[in-house]
């Protein structure tokens, strides 16, 4: 099956936010999982964003983190760190995976640069984004990469800032996937 992994550090606070929105959005026809690169096995997510993902809709309690492997990053279609050094530690534990290896930056670019995604359903376009992203890699270059600030141990605006960054960014990603007229429109379930 098509799949798509998410990664952060510690698998509690953005890449398991991720993963839950993009599920909701395209789980029908992608698998999409999350892992982090240095998630101790069995964590559950902060309180804050708990109660975050609780007000989108998500019942959250039941995530517990786990560490990236070779065998989770080569198993998906496509990979995508929250930063520009989750993508470099993703690239390293599988490197024969590294064109199909994006951060969330630039999936969301991407999309809201409504750069064409060929393909008749949601799963055969995951596979046709590492085409789309080269295209698109001239626009891409005009401006620094942005990570996804990670917001555990910090402030509830902080968790609040990372939690709306990740959410838009997910419904632009969805929406491009799902071959929508507007990719930077907003989170819809």
């Amino acid at each position: 099956m098509t799949s798509i992994i998410v990664v952060c550090t510690g698998n509690i606070c953005r890449s398991p936010a991720a993963e839950m929105l993009l599920d909701a959005y395209v789980g029908d026809h992608v698998s999409v999982h999350s892992a982090g690169v240095r998630a101790m096995e069995g964590q559950p997510i902060p309180h804050e964003m708990l109660t975050l993902l609780a007000q989108a809709g998500f019942d959250a309690t039941s995530h517990r983190s786990r560490p990236l492997t070779p065998d989770l990053a080569n198993s998906a279609t496509i990979a995508v760190g929250m930063t520009v050094a989750h993508r470099a530690q993703i690239a390293q534990c599988a490197p024969s995976h590294l064109r199909t290896t994006f951060t969330f930056d630039e999936l969301v670019r991407t999309a809201r640069g409504n750069v064409p995604l060929e393909g008749s359903t949601v799963a055969e376009r995951v596979t046709r984004i590492p085409l789309a992203v080269t295209r698109f890699r001239p626009q891409l270059a005009s401006t620094p990469a942005t990570d996804v600030p990670d917001p555990y141990r910090r402030s509830r605006k902080e968790y609040a800032a990372a939690f709306d960054l990740i959410a838009s960014g997910c419904a632009a990603i969805a929406s491009w996937l799902r071959g929508d007229n507007d990719p930077g429109g907003p989170a819809t379930k």
